[in-house]
């Protein structure tokens, strides 16, 4: 999937944190259970950094 220059996934809603093409999604995301323990650590880790303002960068 193509990321944008944010690093984020360009399929991502970010206003609602879920993929606005879920079920088209390649192969690839079809892996990523939404929901899942990685899922939710990475939800979990994200919503902290934007807590405090500290830039996110992905790659």
């Amino acid at each position: 999937m193509a990321h944008g220059e944010d690093g984020w996934c360009v399929a991502m809603d970010r206003t609602r944190m879920n993929c606005s093409i879920y079920e088209n999604r390649p192969t690839i995301c079809r892996r990523f259970v939404m929901g899942g323990p990685y899922c939710n650590a990475i939800r979990s880790d994200y919503a902290k950094q934007r807590s405090r303002n500290i830039e996110i960068t992905l790659k």
